[in-house]
């Protein structure tokens, strides 16, 4: 799969989460000649981001003082947000196109500073997004999620310095990571459940007829409807039961409604200029509070559910909250953190993933038309559920998820 493509496509900008935190890149042998290029090593805060800009005043493998990387202006206290909301293409809500556009200005890495904020490199490389992924494989730090710390923080629910997979760093982030891989990575817990998540499959497309728009294309919110369906295949795997998000039934439309809050809230947080929610409850933080209040009551009952079940009998099936609910280790606390993260975490990857998946299909028809040629193959007419056997034979279309995952990875 490394050498493979099936969509010729250059890779997007990404952003190099925490690429400031303490992090060395050298000590993997980055700082090297690649290609006949001479390696560009910036060094922030002990921390080494690289590029291949070739530059002959500079000895390969030495880094660079922080202030060389370049960037918009930096204000004493305001950071680059004065240049930053003075541009012409400056949106908040599309904050994604503006870091595509700095990349296009200042070159396959360049530094932002918010105030309030650590620094941040954003690196477009992707070589050197290799390198970071690798290097940081065991140790992530992950400061786009700093805000949901901040609320667990103040969670009677939650114990202080321990908020979850997506907030947590270092020897905590490991912890918990160790204890809940192997039952989140059981192929059997998905085997088991994949007739009931064929049917919600099938239910998903049954239903696109209604969602059409006025030319009988798919409408502009089209995310929306991948959300649901994510949503409902998540509640299969964690909860072993239908939350009713395709049927629009009222425990489907409250669970959305929260995580489309929560979303929403996070969102505006991590872009609100001067982070003012680090000091005081701005609305944004406030609206975010609450939504993620909601998300926990809702998890919390899930999880009482569970325990019960667990007590009054044996559990035939083991679904994903049963199994971390038995795993030696771990609280109450973790488990609710880690559901929850699995909701937030499984939504975005899953309608993501398959959007982006759809969409370079729909740009590479030829590519299209292959992996039709093999789902025709392998499941024909599509009367069967699909099974894990069905899976294993479709290699292709594994490949098709695998380089979209590849191009355009999910926030979470």
């Amino acid at each position: 799969m490394r050498n493979w493509s099936p969509f010729p496509l250059s890779p997007k900008t990404m952003l190099a989460r925490g690429a400031l935190r303490p992090l060395s890149l050298r000590r993997s042998g980055l700082c090297q000649g690649r290609q006949g290029a001479v390696l560009r090593a910036v060094t922030c805060r002990g921390v080494s981001a690289v590029s291949s800009a070739q530059d002959a005043a500079v000895p390969p493998g030495l880094p660079r003082p922080p202030e060389e990387i370049p960037g918009p202006r930096r204000w004493p206290l305001l950071g680059s947000l004065p240049a930053l909301t003075a541009r012409k293409d400056w949106d908040p809500a599309r904050i994604h196109l503006v870091w595509e556009q700095l990349a296009k200005e200042y070159g396959p890495i360049f530094r932002l500073d918010a105030p309030g904020q650590e620094s941040r490199v954003f690196i477009s490389d992707s070589r050197d997004i290799e390198h970071l992924m690798r290097e940081t494989a065991y140790m992530p730090t992950k400061p786009m999620f700093d805000s949901i710390a901040t609320v667990r923080n103040h969670s009677r629910n939650i114990e202080r310095g321990k908020t979850g997979l997506l907030s947590e760093q270092g020897d905590e982030w490991w912890r918990l990571r160790r204890l809940t891989q192997p039952p989140a990575m059981k192929v059997k817990t998905v085997a088991h459940y994949l007739p009931d998540i064929d049917l919600v499959a099938q239910e998903f497309l049954d239903r696109l007829p209604e969602v059409l728009d006025e030319n009988n294309e798919m409408p502009h919110d089209f995310l929306q409807e991948l959300f649901k369906w994510a949503l409902e295949t998540l509640g299969l795997t964690a909860f072993s039961r239908r939350i009713g998000c395709l049927s629009n039934s009222p425990e489907g439309l409250e669970v959305i409604r929260i995580i489309h809050s929560l979303m929403k809230g996070m969102q505006a947080c991590q872009v609100e200029p001067g982070a003012l929610w680090r000091w005081i409850p701005t609305p944004a933080y406030r609206r975010f509070k609450s939504a993620h209040s909601e998300l926990e009551e809702y998890t919390l009952a899930a999880i009482s559910d569970a325990q019960k079940k667990l007590e009054e009998s044996d559990v035939e099936h083991l679904n994903l909250l049963d199994q971390v609910l038995l795993t030696p280790g771990l609280s109450r606390a973790d488990v609710l953190v880690f559901m929850m993260d699995f909701l937030l975490g499984g939504i975005d990857n899953v309608s993501t993933t398959t959007a982006f998946t759809m969409l370079n299909l729909a740009q590479h028809p030829e590519k299209q038309a292959r992996m039709q040629e093999e789902l025709d193959q392998v499941l024909g007419a599509g009367e069967e559920a699909i099974t894990t056997a069905h899976l294993n034979r479709l290699p292709y279309t594994k490949g098709c998820v695998r380089e979209t995952l590849r191009q355009a990875a999910g926030l979470i």
